[in-house]
């Protein structure tokens, strides 16, 4: 016989009759929580369409935010125009009327960096460098995050001898965009003005991994090897830029170094090659003439420095002998990298 205690019987809550105190509380408890609920949908709701209300006529009205001395975007749409007028007067040659324009955008739109910019461009443009680095100065502080500008500030800098300040801006965008190939040259070359040259090429070979078709970084790399004293060196990298041009293309300036490095090779006949070549690339520059004349000087051949030579023949020009004159007895261009006989502008070609 089964035992009937051994099932549990099922246990039910009996129902809350109308009008008991359970009723009441959870009627008040639903209420309550509807009427929230009702009353964040209405506020989220109106918080929503004010922002789309705001939006859509600041967008047909151009007014201003209210406690917001920066331009509208009227304002903007206005300057924009102004700078491409600019642009279009300044290509027409029309230079009165494109600074016009320009300084007309600015004054729409003074805490627009990009409208500082452009002008600095068109300044540097007519000559007017000094005027133009101001201006890039003003678009750095309006653009406190923008390397690019730095960059351009930074190189405007140097070129005018400001060399403190272009150390200042060349590490704030780098501070800012380390991976920025551009800053590192830039870099590079105020660590060359400052004859910090084994830091300088540091920051040439960080710019170098970043951009390897930058011929000019390894130029100016190849330099810095012949300045410490590294000709081989020098001469590896210089025939890493040659690799990348015709033998009648190579430029006048990666000539002239491979005439300087060859010099300190002790290759004198390669080195005279390099800087007929260079001369004959570009006769009016004076640097190329002077290295030329010590050169020949040291090996007693100054008949070959009277006549200028075409690209063609200079490539193929030959010494009969060498000359026993020792490479480091030859002046012009080696410099000890402690050696302080000429300034610091010098070093920024």
């Amino acid at each position: 016989m089964v035992n009937d205690r051994s099932f549990s019987q099922p246990k039910f809550r009996p129902l809350p009759v109308a009008g008991s105190p359970t009723i009441g509380c959870l009627s008040k408890r639903h209420s309550r929580v509807i009427l929230n609920k009702c009353l964040f949908q209405s506020k989220l709701s109106c918080v929503v369409i004010s922002l789309q209300v705001g939006l859509i006529v600041g967008l047909l009205v151009g007014c201003r935010i209210p406690r917001w001395r920066g331009p509208s975007v009227a304002d903007f749409a206005a300057a924009r125009q102004l700078s491409q007028n600019a642009f279009r007067a300044m290509r027409a040659g029309r230079m009165e009327e494109a600074e016009k324009a320009f300084r007309a955008a600015i004054k729409r739109c003074p805490h627009d960096p990009q409208q500082h910019q452009r002008f600095a461009e068109f300044l540097v443009v007519v000559g007017r460098r000094q005027e133009a680095l101001q201006e890039y100065l003003l678009a750095c502080q309006l653009a406190v995050d923008d390397p690019y500008v730095r960059v351009k500030a930074c190189e405007l800098a140097l070129e005018l001898g400001e060399l403190s300040l272009g150390e200042t801006l060349i590490r704030e965008a780098i501070a800012l965009h380390p991976q920025n190939a551009a800053a590192w040259v830039l870099y590079g070359r105020v660590l060359t003005a400052r004859k910090q040259f084994r830091q300088a090429v540091e920051a040439y070979s960080r710019a170098l991994y970043l951009a390897p078709e930058d011929h000019q970084a390894r130029v100016e790399l190849a330099r810095l090897h012949r300045l410490l004293h590294e000709p081989g060196k020098s001469l590896v990298t210089l025939q890493a830029v040659t690799a990348g041009y015709l033998p009648a293309d190579v430029p006048a300036e990666v000539l002239f170094e491979m005439g300087l490095t060859y010099a300190a090779l002790g290759r004198h006949s390669e080195a005279v090659e390099a800087l007929l070549a260079a001369r004959a690339k570009d006769p009016k520059n004076p640097e190329y003439e002077q290295a030329l004349a010590s050169l020949l000087k040291q090996l007693n051949r100054t008949e070959v420095a009277a006549a200028p030579l075409s690209s063609e023949r200079a490539t193929s020009v030959a010494t009969p002998r060498e000359s026993t004159a020792d490479s480091a007895s030859f002046p012009y261009p080696l410099p000890h990298p402690g050696w302080g006989g000429s300034s610091d502008s010098s070093y920024l070609r």
